[in-house]
């Protein structure tokens, strides 16, 4: 009866007419993590083993103010999603509760289309609750079609498990229209997330939950054919917290984000915590834990026979609300919500190695507003999209992988013509006010040659550049400007950039043996703008640590 009440209800709702958008005050809840004794140890590579990190592109950074009905609280819960035609998709709720899902579009990540209502509330039992929407998440999947899948539940009989699910829309237009809502589950759920696998077969994963007992674990359906059926419900990630005082065995594992990492053949995870140190009457914190599953495949888990999967690392991470994406390069993306701020980390191919000292430090974290969700999305092969809500919107932004690179091998004509170089390997250096500087290496086996191309003629006043040879502890400094540093042959022009930008072009020529520097060697590299402001080196980097810098192999 449920079911039918939902579908009945959502497509009265869709088929009315549009209303007004109004502004609304927003609230925020700011979380605070207490310590908590993790049972496992997850220790961090070294820091000179891993250098890829992420970099702001300041004319990409903004705040998205998008339309909501009355009495939603705010936009909240972003998801993007890269569309085939270059487009991009958002997805959000109103309000952190719900109820309504609503999809934008951009073709610039700038500027939204006027949001179309996905989801809307509508009563049930005689007008005495109402069912509402939340957390959403789409796919592209292989034939270009959009799936949209959100979380729904009586707002009043939530507590007690009664009218929630999952529900799903498909657009194959790009998102202009969209289908008919179809109930794919019937349970108390939250945040469910779509993985499309290499052999075509859509996962859904969702927080599966028993409200009354604090009693959740990540559970699993998947679709043969695009979401048109789904089969395979079971329950396959859990971790056991204690047994409360009706003897219920209480579990945790809860808003699941996976994707499948470049070996094509192992899922990763990231997932939230709820945990009550105290026992079942004790205030809750949360957490993060990794989880891998090796295969395609996952085991299911019942009641009573224990936690999974097997490979794991549990609780090492304060936060919540976590996310994962993977560059085509390997590199692995977490993000989650630390005290409230967007907090990203790069890891290796394998995401067992991340960047920084230890869990809690060196995170990424390019927006100031605090909020709780936050999402992101491969924007290309070297960009990622990010955002997270705050008071006065949601924070879009995004950001450049900055991965070790080459030296390529070329003899370099130092007269400010970038012509020759061909490389598509370069570091991001961004400036806090607007644009930045593309850095690129190439050696002929006696010199580096380093250009360095600045997006804006009005703001350059110079660059420093530092280099040491990895392992050593003799870093040295060069200052490039218009006047150029007679310690090294270089030349400036104004000019274009290899992005077709108007700019400043600057071409260096050092000697490799003054840097102890030969084939195969790697070198150390950071940078910073000269400016009125205090100083900004690559992110993530520390000046008098090099073994935190990019890293450039001599070919």
């Amino acid at each position: 009866m449920i079911n039918k009440l939902l579908i009945v209800g959502l497509v009265s709702i869709l088929t009315a007419a549009n209303p007004d958008w109004n502004n609304r005050k927003e609230k925020v809840v700011v979380h605070t993590w207490e310590d908590f004794s993790s049972p496992r140890t997850f220790l961090l590579q070294d820091s000179h083993e891993i250098n890829s990190s992420l970099e702001r592109i300041p004319d990409m950074m903004s705040i998205v103010c998008p339309g909501l009905y009355d009495g939603d609280e705010t936009a909240i819960y972003p998801r993007m999603k890269k569309l085939p035609d270059g487009k991009w998709l958002l997805l959000y709720q109103g309000g952190r509760l719900g109820p309504r899902i609503y999809a934008t579009q951009s073709e610039d990540f700038k500027t939204w289309s006027p949001p179309c209502l996905l989801f809307a509330p509508y009563p049930i039992d005689e007008g005495k609750d109402r069912i509402c929407f939340a957390t959403a998440d789409a796919a592209v999947l292989p034939d270009s079609s959009i799936l949209v899948v959100a979380s729904f539940r009586a707002e009043k009989g939530y507590k007690n498990s009664y009218g929630c699910g999952l529900v799903t829309r498909r657009s194959t237009d790009g998102g202009k229209t969209w289908s008919v809502p179809e109930v794919i589950l019937d349970g108390p759920n939250w945040e469910p997330y779509l993985l499309v696998l290499p052999d075509g077969r859509v996962q859904c994963y969702f927080t599966d939950c028993l409200p009354s007992e604090r009693d959740s674990g990540t559970s699993i359906l998947e679709s043969y054919d695009y979401g048109g059926s789904w089969t395979g419900y079971r329950k396959i990630c859990r971790q056991y917290k204690y047994s409360n005082d009706n003897g219920y065995k209480v579990y945790t594992d809860q808003m699941p984000s996976f994707r499948v990492l470049s070996d094509g053949k192992t899922i990763f995870g990231f997932l939230e915590a709820r945990l009550e140190p105290d026992g079942q009457h004790g205030k809750s914190i949360y957490k993060m834990s990794l989880v891998w599953n090796h295969g395609l495949d996952w085991e299911g888990l019942d009641h009573s026979n224990g936690t999974g999967p097997l490979d794991r690392k549990t609780n090492v991470i304060d936060g919540c609300a976590g996310y994962v994406s993977v560059f085509p390069s390997g590199e692995v993306l977490i993000s989650c919500n630390i005290n409230g701020i967007f907090s990203m980390k790069i890891g290796d191919s394998t995401a067992e190695r991340f960047r920084g000292r230890e869990w809690n430090k060196d995170w990424f974290q390019p927006f100031s507003g605090k909020g709780y969700w936050g999402a992101s999305e491969i924007a290309s092969n070297r960009v990622v999209a990010g955002s997270m809500h705050c008071k006065d919107g949601l924070q879009m932004g995004m950001f450049f992988l900055n991965r070790p690179m080459k030296a390529i091998k070329k003899e370099i004509l130092i007269d400010g013509d970038n012509i020759e170089w061909n490389s598509d390997e370069a570091f991001w250096l961004s400036d806090e006010r607007k644009g930045g500087t593309t850095i690129r290496f190439a050696n002929d086996g006696e010199n580096l040659y380093v250009l360095c191309e600045t997006s804006s003629v009005e703001k350059f006043e110079g660059i420093e550049l530092i280099f040491s040879k990895e392992g050593a502890d003799s870093p040295q400094s060069i200052i490039i400007n218009r006047e150029h540093d007679d310690k090294v042959k270089s030349a400036s022009v104004v000019g274009f950039t290899k992005e077709g930008e108007r700019g400043v072009v600057t071409e260096v020529s050092i000697p490799l043996s003054s840097l102890s520097l030969g084939g195969g060697d790697s070198l150390m590299f950071n940078a910073s703008h000269i400016n009125d402001r205090p100083r900004k080196w690559f992110d993530g980097t520390l000046k008098d640590e090099p073994d935190t810098w990019m890293k450039v192999v001599i070919e």
